[in-house]
């Protein structure tokens, strides 16, 4: 359970932050489980609610956190093709203390490329909940699973709202997720999460929309959910929200609302 989240690295498609992109907030071993080995060109690395200064992210270009490696502090950095690591990245790792020099390193542990961010990335905070989601052929951890899923480390991962996954993610995650796993996070407040039938991107929070929703909790610090076997909501989500917490005079309200209207 990520009781503390120091950094959140956001790995994209593309350069300048475009195409589908992958949260991620625990290490990573291989990138296969989350359909995005070799894919990345720009990486964003995020201050989180727990983050310290010396905090760093390693990516590696071999799985298992092998090969050579790419270590940064919080910022944008948004062309890897100019750190010689575009389309490599197979495992990621999240350190504290590292006493390294940010750049590229070689496999043999020496320095190659001095690394810089291009600007600052805004901090992810609060993070009340963490939501892990995979497709009927990403199942929790399984021997006989192909690359096997450990742990967190499988399918896709979310900090955040999200009004499409198919636009963010790749259509991979679109009406395609039959499990659910529901965490919580450092800022847990007994928030819950939706996951919406239908694409959620209005201009404004709450998100409405005529297709319906289930709503999942984390329970006493997670929660695993078969979609489809138990909330016959199998291989229909398209958005997800992670909801604000629920305070007694909010609920007071809506008892009195209900109250006074029957």
């Amino acid at each position: 359970m990520p009781s503390q989240i120091n950094l959140v690295a956001v790995l994209w498609e593309e350069v300048n932050f475009g195409g589908r992109k992958r949260t991620l907030v625990v290490d990573w071993d291989v990138l296969d489980t989350a359909r995005f080995n070799d894919t990345a060109c720009s990486l964003a690395i995020h201050p989180g609610p727990n983050f310290q200064a010396g905090d760093t992210v390693s990516v590696f270009a071999d799985p298992n956190f092998a090969g050579k490696e790419l270590l940064v502090g919080p910022g944008l950095y948004p062309d890897l093709n100019q750190l010689e690591i575009a389309r490599q990245i197979s495992s990621v790792r999240f350190s504290r203390n590292d006493p390294r020099q940010p750049g590229l390193y070689d496999a043999n542990g020496a320095l190659r490329i001095e690394a810089a961010p291009a600007g600052d990335a805004a901090s992810i905070t609060p993070i009340p909940l963490v939501v892990i989601l995979r497709r009927n052929d990403e199942p929790f951890p399984d021997p006989h699973f192909d690359p096997p899923c450990h742990g967190d480390a499988c399918g896709i991962s979310l900090v955040e709202s999200a009004c499409d996954l198919g636009a963010m993610f790749g259509d991979d995650y679109r009406r395609s997720v039959t499990w659910a796993l529901v965490e919580r996070g450092p800022n847990y407040q007994r928030n819950k999460v939706r996951l919406y039938r239908d694409i959620t991107c209005l201009p404004d929070p709450p998100f409405q929309q005529g297709g319906g929703y289930i709503e999942l909790d984390a329970g006493t610090g997670a929660r695993e959910y078969d979609l489809q076997a138990q909330l016959d909501f199998g291989g229909l989500t398209q958005a997800i929200e992670i909801m604000p917490p629920v305070r007694f005079w909010t609920c007071f309200v809506r008892w009195w609302q209900q109250f006074f209207s029957s």
